[in-house]
């Protein structure tokens, strides 16, 4: 269910009050507020941690294929993120991740509606501080307090696994590598590898350094949002260099689904785990190979 107003903002500032005189008894008997999220990754942090009921609205990016809890967004209210949207669904709280420019947020602020940011950090502590920030806002603070719990065990579980010396490189449907200090490095290292990208002392995004992989390949080739109809697949040439198709052949290559990679949230943990499993199935196969050789 999307909503779809093309109200102006003065009408839909009297649609919200009349809104507001209706549901104010009813609403001051629900100790929980009402929530609506701004953006994808923000709707991410509602669905785990809100009581659906409290769920005033997300944004209309909830069910697209790289959302995370796409099935749990199904039935709810779903806005485009304009300030007559949020006029007329009434949310106590706004919350968000990258959507929403300043002069939004202002305005909701002026009318009554809190807006909160989260932490954009790339530390896992970011993460969980997020964790705990959102469920306190939703007044669930120890359904934030289990989730963490959870998460953490899990991380735990990764940081004392190891799949060896393996090297990966971490390739994304746009063209894109991660070098140090990204998303995609942290995923490669809590799933046990050394990023060759970042081995050869390189930072941030880079576009894919062919020569030196053709000299020294990796051992794993993780791939990301090649699965997402919602992603602009990259037409860059070197995607479609024959070497790289070869090294996509030749080499162990994990398909990560996009939903895992699309926010940086708490699911970086399932996308290692993902790597884990499919990285211990391609070995349980080549030991398998090896025996019937």
């Amino acid at each position: 269910m999307k909503i779809d107003f093309s109200l102006g903002i003065q009408m839909a500032a009297l649609m919200a009050t009349a809104f507001v005189l209706v549901a104010e008894p009813a609403r001051a008997q629900d100790a929980l507020p009402r929530i609506s999220s701004l953006d994808h990754c923000s709707d991410q942090y509602a669905l785990a941690l809100a009581d659906r009921s409290q769920i005033a609205s997300l944004s209309h990016r909830a069910i697209q294929d790289y959302s995370f809890y796409k099935s749990r967004a199904k039935g709810l209210p779903r806005t485009t993120g304009s300030i007559e949207e949020f006029l007329y669904v009434q949310p106590d709280v706004v919350i968000r991740y990258w959507g929403g420019n300043a002069s939004m947020r202002s305005y909701l602020k002026q009318a009554g509606i809190k807006v909160v940011s989260a932490r954009t950090g790339l530390k896992t502590d970011d993460v969980f501080q997020n964790v705990a920030m959102f469920s306190k806002v939703f007044g669930r603070e120890k359904a934030g307090e289990e989730f963490i719990k959870v998460y953490k065990a899990r991380l735990q579980k990764l940081q004392q696994s190891s799949t060896g010396k393996l090297r990966a490189i971490y390739l994304s449907a746009g063209g894109t590598t991660a070098a140090a200090g990204t998303f995609g490095d942290e995923v490669i290292r809590l799933a046990g590898m050394r990023n060759a990208v970042a081995d050869m002392g390189l930072k941030g995004w880079r576009t894919l350094p062919l020569e030196a992989l053709i000299v020294d390949p990796p051992d794993v080739i993780i791939g990301a949002f090649f699965d997402s109809k919602a992603v602009h697949h990259s037409d860059w040439g070197l995607l479609r260099h024959p070497v790289v198709k070869r090294m996509f052949k030749d080499i162990p290559t994990i398909f990560v689904p996009g939903r895992l990679l699309a926010c940086r949230a708490f699911t970086f943990v399932d996308a290692a785990e993902f790597v884990v499993d499919k990285l211990n199935a391609i070995k349980a196969a080549q030991q398998s190979r090896g025996k019937s050789s």
